[in-house]
């Protein structure tokens, strides 16, 4: 398999197993809110899940699409916009206006989520370092 192949299949795995940490983050984010907050709160981690799944998913692919040495910083800036920007901007705008949204805690899931992600993406690209140094 070229190389090409081989980084769209460790891409491939490395969406999934984001996906699946922050399912799991989120599933037992709304459940511990469900006991103080009610339906309220897993509606809550529901949407919080529904912004930072995609967008951590998205920082994902899109950085490994520009990973050559040139694009470096676009590669930081597109995931700092996805990754932080974009869910962080929800939370204002969620935060600013109030309502059951902001009171069942969303802001609190997106941050859960987002540090989920950090965490993730930070061991994925650990070990692609260390990859990229055996060889």
């Amino acid at each position: 398999m070229n190389s090409s192949g081989h980084v769209r299949v460790r891409t491939t795995n490395q969406a999934v197993w984001l996906a699946l940490a922050l399912v799991i983050v989120g599933i037992l984010g709304g459940l511990l809110g469900y006991t103080f907050e009610g339906v309220a709160a897993v509606i809550a981690a529901g949407l919080a899940l529904g912004v930072c799944l995609p967008t951590g998913v998205a920082a994902l692919v899109l950085s490994a699409r520009l990973n050559q040495p040139e694009l470096a910083l676009y590669q930081i800036l597109i995931n700092q916009v996805l990754r932080a920007g974009v869910p962080l901007g929800i939370c204002f705008l969620v935060h600013s206006r109030g309502g059951t949204l902001a009171e069942a805690g969303f802001v609190f899931y997106v941050v859960a989520l987002y540090l989920t992600t950090l965490v993730v993406d930070a061991f994925f690209l650990t070990n692609r370092m260390n990859a990229a140094n055996c060889e």
